[in-house]
């Protein structure tokens, strides 16, 4: 490969079929072939050098460097190949591709460049563990165990193929020479010019693989900078700008000397006691240094442990982000009043806390509050006004209160698509609360037609990877579930949905565990029960373990309930039924249709179970009919 790049060629599409192996003597002696799509770096070979001119693509995605995959660029130069010798020596050390071929080939062209350009590999220690029972057959094909050959490729060996696929070409080897030293270097026990990823590196892979929550340490900086943006465009045109500006910029530069020495420094692997250490290990470090470390700073404390507490509440670690939410918003209040954009903000956070603890009256009173505060500032179109007009049509969701839910969402798609495009995930994520608006009140053709269209336009511009997209799957598997003729649709959907929300957010997070319980009740209505109730009773464990009072949880519980009394065994029915009962009438009222639908299932409970006498006084406290779905 070297010497081809020397004389001006780029082979385009190096992969094992197009490596041959001969032996001359002793010797076995690879040999490249089929220079059919190569490019020359000094004129082109083509007019085309990379897509056809209908638009496919020439190479092998598989072994495809991201500029490869795009079709706009035509800026190719020897580190493409560099990538794809990285992929072809990932294959050789773990037997598989970095990323799988179905993955890649699955909904079309444009998903198949977004993955190529933006989606990272995992390590190949990290692939080889989760392939199960093929591991130990690749690990024999290479004369040892699957146990020794994750450990020989943790660090050193598995940093030379990454360095080499890296998606950005400046930080790949600078020429195949150079990999092929460091390959000399590893088998020769020297250091190597790859090293081990720097915590930048790091982080910006974390961005990437958990893009839509914000879990990464970088979004952590870009929330923090962009509520200095923020504030400032609250100060433009007010009397006291200036006095607001230099605020703002002292606060920045002292949040910014936090990260960099307390957060940040906390993922540099000469401080960790481990080589690989979690999100919420980093960010339980940086709670722990911010004690007493700002007394007599305390804007600069809020504004930290505002970033914190979301990215907690994003985490779905609601104990975790309470103290910092309360205290940025309680410093806040005292020191820069109720009406203060940044007051407002944690405000706005504060509600969404409350709302994911349960407590629904809690949360439309601070969602209230922060709508109102903003419209007042910056006026009803503003997109942060929006932002709070959204949360708190999501409140309303939460309350069954359909009517005033739909308006808010059917105004905020309206001015985002006008303000940001319908393309916008502001935008598209409005949408999908008018989709969820129609599936509570059961309009399931309406919801079915607003959740395809954004779901395709979310594989689009954000891809499979985005919470976003995963959440109007949600919606997709919730409309299907109402067709027995769609249930095998529901049933695929769901399963790529859980198997994406695991990978991204763990098994514990209120998201997964809504995933679990949705793919649980297709289940059921295949009448493939155990299946279901396998799901279903592993979300009621982790809510159990964990306390979770998340409705998108909890009302998972019900399924199962249903599900015990489909099967006749009413005994288990009964707690969950009359929990959920206690909940709704806690939080909704006696008289509330989720209530009394609720009540009405422990009369059709009691009724099965032959017990007249609990069926009666049940049905002696009803009032009506329930008409709110679940």
């Amino acid at each position: 490969v070297q010497h081809a790049h020397q004389k001006g060629i780029i082979h385009r599409d190096i992969k094992p079929s197009n490596i041959l192996v001969c032996t001359e003597g002793d010797k076995a002696i690879p040999k490249i072939i089929d220079f059919g799509v190569a490019k020359a770096t000094a004129a082109p070979l083509t007019e085309r050098t990379l897509f056809t001119e209908d638009s496919q693509l020439l190479g092998t995605p598989e072994y495809m460097s991201p500029e490869q995959a795009d079709q706009a660029n035509e800026d190719i130069d020897t580190r493409s190949d560099v990538y794809s010798l990285g992929v072809l020596l990932y294959e050789l050390v773990t037997g598989v591709l970095p990323f799988d071929t179905a993955t890649l080939g699955e909904n079309g062209l444009e998903h198949l460049r977004r993955i190529i350009r933006q989606s990272d590999p995992q390590t190949p220690s990290t692939r080889l563990t989760k392939l199960g029972s093929d591991a130990a057959r690749l690990a024999e094909n290479r004369r040892t165990e699957a146990p020794a050959l994750v450990k020989r490729l943790r660090r050193e060996l598995e940093w030379i193929p990454l360095k080499a696929a890296r998606k950005d070409r400046t930080e790949r080897y600078r020429s195949a020479a150079e990999l092929a030293d460091d390959v000399g270097n590893y088998l020769a026990g020297a250091p190597l010019i790859a090293g081990p990823l720097s915590p930048w590196y790091r982080l910006k892979k974390a961005v990437r693989r958990h893009k839509a929550f914000v879990t990464g340490l970088a979004a952590v900086l870009v929330v923090l900078a962009a509520g200095v943006v923020v504030s400032a465009a609250f100060a433009v045109g007010q009397m006291r700008a200036l006095a607001q500006a230099e605020r703002q910029a002292d606060i920045s530069s002292r949040v910014l000397n936090f990260l960099n020495h307390d957060v940040l420094m906390s993922a540099d692997p000469a401080r960790a006691t481990r080589w690989e250490i979690t999100l919420s290990e980093v960010l339980d470090r940086a709670a722990k240094n911010l004690k007493d470390q700002f007394v007599n700073e305390p804007l600069v404390e809020a504004s930290i442990r505002h970033t914190l507490g979301n990215t907690y509440l994003r985490l779905g670690k609601y104990l975790a982000a309470e103290p910092h939410i309360e205290s940025a918003y309680r410093i806040r209040r005292a020191q820069l009043g109720t009406q203060d954009p940044d007051t407002l903000a944690s405000t706005s956070s504060l509600g969404m806390l409350r709302l994911r603890q349960g407590s629904y009256a809690e949360a439309e009173r601070y969602s209230v509050l922060a709508l109102e505060g903003m419209q007042e500032a910056l006026g009803r179109e503003h997109q942060d006004t929006l932002a709070s007009m959204y949360g708190l049509g999501v409140v309303y969701w939460y309350q069954r209160r359909h009517a005033e839910a739909e308006m808010l969402f059917a105004e905020v798609s309206e001015l985002r698509s006008r303000t940001l495009g319908q393309d916008h995930p502001d935008t598209l994520r409005a949408f999908n609360g008018l989709g969820w608006t129609y599936t509570r009140q059961e309009r399931y053709a309406e919801a079915e037609r607003l959740f395809e269209r954004v779901f395709q336009r979310c594989l689009e511009t954000l891809g499979q990877e985005h919470d976003l997209t995963q959440e109007v799957m949600n919606g997709l598997v919730t409309v299907y579930t109402t067709d027995a003729s769609r249930y095998g649709k529901a049933e695929r959907l769901g399963y790529k949905c859980l198997e994406l929300r695991r990978h991204a957010l763990g098994d514990e997070h209120p998201e997964t565990l809504e995933a679990m319980g949705l793919l649980a009740g297709v289940h059921a209505k295949q009448g493939r029960l155990e299946e279901a109730e396998r799901l279903y009773q592993a979300v009621q464990k982790t809510q159990l373990r964990l306390g979770i009072q998340d409705d998108k949880v909890l009302r998972q519980l019900v399924g199962l309930a249903h599900l015990y009394v489909e099967q006749a065994r009413y005994g288990e029915a009964e707690p969950l039924l009359l929990q959920e009962f206690q909940r709704r009438q806690k939080q909704f009222g006696p008289e509330h249709s989720h209530t009394v639908e609720m009540r009405n299932r422990l009369v059709s409970l009691y009724e099965s179970w032959n017990k007249p006498e609990e069926a009666a006084r049940w049905r002696a406290r009803r009032d009506g009919n329930a008409n709110g779905g679940m």
